[in-house]
C-alpha cells in the first residue's frame, strides 16, 4: 500500500511512500512523524512530503507519538516507550519494564516536568522527566483507584 501526502492549500499530491496505516502524527521542526502499523515510524519533510527516514526500534504496531522536551516519544503494542532525537532520528532511550504491561495507547507532555502515558493495562502513568536521561514513573493509577468524586489531575499531581 502507498500513503499519499497532499498539499493542504492546492490539494495536489506532494509525496508518497509505501507503508502501512498511520495511527498517529506529530509535526516538529519541519518534519512530520508518522506512527505506522508495520512497527516503524516514518519521518517526512513537511514542505516536500517526501519520506526522509524510516525508523525501526519497535517490534509491534506503533500507536502513539508525542513531542516531549524537544524529543519525540513513541508508544507501541510491544509495551515499550522509545525516546527519539528529532535531529538525528536515532533512538536515545528505551523505557522498558518501567510500569506498563500492555499496549501504550497515548503519550502527552502535561508540564515541563511531567509526561503522562496510558495503556491497555488500564494504567495512567505520570513520568518525572526533570532528569531527561532517566525518566521514571512517579505515580500509577488504575481505573479502580480513581475516584469519581475528585479530578484525575488532583489525584496524580
Amino acid at each position: 500500500r502507498n500513503l499519499y501526502l497532499y498539499d493542504h492549500k492546492t490539494y495536489n499530491r506532494c509525496g508518497s511512500c509505501e507503508t502501512n496505516r498511520i495511527n498517529s502524527l506529530v509535526s516538529f521542526r519541519g518534519k512530520i512523524w508518522g506512527a505506522c502499523n508495520d512497527s516503524t515510524i516514518c519521518v517526512f519533510n513537511s514542505k516536500t512530503g517526501e519520506r526522509e527516514h524510516l525508523l525501526e526500534g519497535h517490534t509491534g504496531k506503533v500507536c502513539s507519538l508525542a513531542i516531549c522536551h524537544d524529543n519525540i516519544w513513541s508508544g507501541s503494542f510491544d509495551k515499550i516507550i522509545l525516546i527519539w532525537d528529532p535531529n538525528t532520528c536515532t533512538c536515545l532511550q528505551e523505557l522498558i519494564d518501567k510500569g506498563h504491561n500492555d499496549t501504550i495507547t497515548y503519550i502527552e507532555q502535561v508540564t515541563n516536568s511531567y509526561v503522562w502515558t496510558s495503556s491497555r493495562d488500564n494504567k495512567l502513568l505520570v513520568w518525572n522527566t526533570k532528569n531527561k536521561n532517566d525518566p521514571s514513573p512517579i505515580k500509577k493509577r488504575t481505573k479502580k483507584s480513581i475516584s469519581n468524586k475528585s479530578s484525575l489531575s488532583s489525584q496524580l499531581l
